[in-house]
């Protein structure tokens, strides 16, 4: 297996979680690049992630995944915001 197989693989896993949180038009309009050993990646909504790799597909893998952990963190602070609420009332 060489680093581009590998990479495939990754994209391969990624790709299962991001169909389960995004449309198929955002995944069409989604896309990586590569120059020399920098790789970028441009996501839905403007997302854009950049980083060092070998290849297209670890663009896409890692930019899918920083995504996701976006919008986690996004998640994430509603809910906090949410229970703060709850407990302790507006502000």
């Amino acid at each position: 297996m060489d680093e581009h197989d590998f990479c495939r693989a990754m994209l391969r896993e990624t790709m299962t979680e991001v169909r389960k949180r995004t449309t198929v038009e955002q995944r069409k309009k989604s896309w990586g690049w590569r120059s020399d050993k920098h790789i970028e990646f441009h996501g839905p909504d403007g997302y854009f992630w950049h980083g060092r790799g070998c290849c297209v597909y670890q663009a896409r893998a890692q930019g899918w995944s920083a995504w996701m952990a976006k919008q986690d963190e996004k998640a994430n602070a509603v809910v906090e915001e949410t229970l703060a609420l709850i407990t302790d009332g507006p502000s």
